[in-house]
């Protein structure tokens, strides 16, 4: 099969029909629910669904617990006992028979997750190779700014929180969104709640009092700002505010595999949220880095070093600088300008022309 080259035209082509669309999500919330011979690779459909299992039962442990500690006198001992072992899953079987798991947004997250993971493997791998250094974090460790210095320790603890869970195999709670977080406590509490009252019989009354003041304490106690996110866009502000978010700072985070910081600067620079950023630079999409990075006019050599690192072969490498020299900026700040609106307006765009063209009629993503 012939290779296609990438080519400004094709870039920008593709980067109208999809500016709007939610096709991936979708997709990927079905594959990943789908027998094994579906879409997603075997190690991200295994990698997903472990970390759904995992935080499931992080979750459910917790408001058991709870239930056990702070509300064992509302119920019989035999309920107690059963919420209090830990060898026997509740919730997920009752989430699982629901559906209640096929959510986009949580599986959009998780498969985000994966490859997040993989391509800062990949940058730090690359980076080793050819032989490049950088002391971008170190430095900013030692800045004689404690604002600056705090954030940039804020953003390795996120980072290490993040990267170990590849090897604990659990996603923690700080590090979901707290519209995510919101969703999957209810949920558990409603399973929790089902299993309670329909197997045990206790009083629903006194289940739903029980189990609405355990959701509003974790609620509470949620705090969105601990995601590697967060911390980046944090860390990115603040180097805006001094203007060092240059192309040199960009490298610098490349070269040390910072993806998160890479992103952050990348979606600063060009007035996107984070989420907007990163869907233009993970795959299946990473042909949109070349028009975010020529949107902000990096310079070429930058951007042949990020182009590079990001690995997309010899081949792709050379037809990717190709369209890189081909497009003019303001072509390219125009064809990232639908991923500047608001994440909410464009979500409701999205999901407005979906069903329109189900319907056959107005237009369609």
């Amino acid at each position: 099969m012939a290779h296609e080259p990438i080519g400004a035209e094709r870039l920008l082509a593709e980067a109208a029909r999809a500016a709007h669309g939610n096709r991936r999500r979708l997709a990927s919330l079905v594959d990943l629910f789908l027998p094994d011979a579906m879409r997603l690779s075997d190690y991200q459909r295994v990698t997903v669904r472990r970390f759904i299992a995992r935080l499931v039962a992080a979750v459910e442990s917790d408001v058991r617990q709870r239930l056990v500690s702070e509300h064992a006198g509302r119920f019989s001992p035999e309920l107690i006992a059963a919420l209090g072992s830990a060898r026997v899953a509740i919730a997920m079987p009752v989430l699982e028979r629901a559906r209640a798991l096929h959510d986009i947004e949580l599986v959009s997250l998780l498969l985000a997750r994966v490859e997040e993971q993989r391509v800062a493997d990949d940058l730090r791998r690359n980076a080793a190779a050819n032989g490049e250094v950088s002391t971008l974090i170190e430095a900013l460790l030692a800045d004689a700014d404690p604002a600056l210095s705090a954030a940039a320790m804020s953003l390795l603890i996120a980072e290490s929180r993040r990267y170990y869970v590849f090897d604990d195999e659990t996603l923690p709670r700080s590090d979901l969104p707290a519209d995510l977080h919101y969703r999957m406590v209810w949920w558990i509490a409603a399973a929790l709640r089902d299993y309670m009252t329909r197997l045990h019989g206790a009083d629903p009354m006194q289940v739903d009092t029980a189990l609405m003041d355990v959701a509003s304490t974790m609620l509470a106690a949620h705090d969105e700002g601990e995601t590697l996110e967060s911390s980046a866009m944090h860390l990115a502000r603040l180097l805006g505010e001094r203007g060092w978010l240059d192309d040199q700072v960009l490298r610098a985070a490349c070269v040390e595999g910072r993806l998160a910081l890479l992103i952050a600067i990348l979606a600063s620079r060009a007035g996107l949220d984070f989420d907007a950023a990163r869907d233009m630079i993970l795959p299946p999409y990473g042909d949109r880095l070349i028009l975010l990075m020529k949107a902000l006019d990096v310079e070429r050599e930058t951007a042949a070093a990020i182009l590079l690192a990001m690995g997309p072969g010899d081949a792709g490498f050379s037809d990717a600088m190709n369209a890189y020299d081909t497009l003019a900026p303001a072509q390219a700040m125009d064809a990232i300008r639908p991923w500047q609106i608001d994440i909410g307006y464009r979500n409701a765009i999205a999901a407005l022309a979906t069903r329109l063209a189900e319907r056959g009629s107005g237009w369609a993503a």
